[in-house]
C-alpha cells in the first residue's frame, strides 16, 4: 500500500497560499484599478478562503487516519 502523507500536502498548500497571497500584496500597489478589485473579491478572496477550508479538513482526516491506524495496532504493539 502507497503511504500517503497529508501533513506534507497540506504544507505545499499552505505554501502556495502564502505564494499568491504575497505575490498579490506585491502586486497591488502597481494594479489599484476596478478589475484588480475585481479579481480580488470575486476570485482571489473565495479561492484562499476554500484552499483553508480544504486545508482544514484535510488536517482533520489526518487526524482520523492516525488515529484509526493506533486503533488496529495489536495492543501489544
Amino acid at each position: 500500500m502507497t503511504h500517503f502523507d497529508l501533513t506534507t500536502s497540506i504544507g505545499a498548500l499552505r505554501d502556495v497560499g502564502d505564494d499568491i497571497r504575497r505575490e498579490w500584496e506585491e502586486t497591488k500597489p502597481y494594479w489599484n484599478d476596478e478589475n484588480s478589485r475585481n479579481i480580488e473579491q470575486n476570485h482571489l478572496q473565495p479561492f484562499l478562503l476554500e484552499l483553508q477550508n480544504a486545508m482544514t479538513v484535510m488536517q482533520r482526516i489526518a487526524e482520523l487516519a492516525q488515529q484509526a491506524k493506533r486503533d488496529c495496532l495489536p495492543e501489544n504493539y
